[in-house]
């Protein structure tokens, strides 16, 4: 039973992402969220503006998330190897720890009215600006071989994005030691030569 108004919204939060990703952003009214909360469509607006507020509050709160596990990493002192494992591994788990809000941030942000559209997708090219960084930082000490760093981190990061879709919590394996298996598997590749070269 929701005791308080922050509770209520918490909810309203939740559902709408839910609705977002099963149906998408625009197919989903507030009649929907409404019916599906058990309140009347009017009760919706003491606790939001607007449909879009769900979706701009969804694609923003995991953005700055996922900045924020970058910014910790700076802190630290780390190669660029471990530093870019511990990336992907924050990436992981920061998305898979609510897969509703995760596809809504990675497909329905098209949405997003301006300036908010261009706004995120700003974040988004400095996010992956950051992950070049840290391979080119990799190259020129040696720890990576020479590869285009556009090209791979989009490859790192695109693969890490799609666990949402297939991951099944208290099936699969934990996102941590998930997390874990994709960073060796996409930093290190299956070769058996990087088992002979250890």
């Amino acid at each position: 039973m929701i005791t308080s108004r922050k509770n209520r919204k918490q909810e309203l939060e939740q559902k709408a992402a839910s609705l977002f990703r099963e149906r998408g952003y625009t197919a989903t009214s507030m009649r929907d969220l409404a019916q599906h909360l058990g309140i009347e469509a009017a009760s919706l607006y003491s606790h939001i503006k607007s449909k879009e507020e769900l979706l701009h509050k969804t694609c923003f709160d995991l953005a700055e998330s996922l900045f924020q596990s970058l910014d910790a990493l700076n802190t630290l002192d780390l190669t660029a190897s471990d530093m870019l494992k511990r990336a992907l591994k924050n990436h992981l788990e920061i998305i898979s720890a609510d897969s509703d809000r995760a596809m809504v941030f990675l497909h329905e942000y098209r949405h997003l009215s301006e300036p908010g559209r261009t706004l995120f997708l700003k974040m988004r090219k400095d996010y992956e600006q950051r992950f070049m960084l840290i391979i080119r930082s990799g190259i020129r000490n040696g720890e990576f071989r020479k590869v285009d760093e556009k090209i791979t981190t989009l490859a790192l990061l695109s693969a890490v994005n799609s666990t949402p879709v297939w991951l099944k919590k208290g099936k699969d394996m934990q996102p941590g030691a998930l997390a874990d298996l994709l960073s060796d598997i996409l930093i290190n590749g299956i070769s058996s030569a990087v088992l002979e070269r250890t």
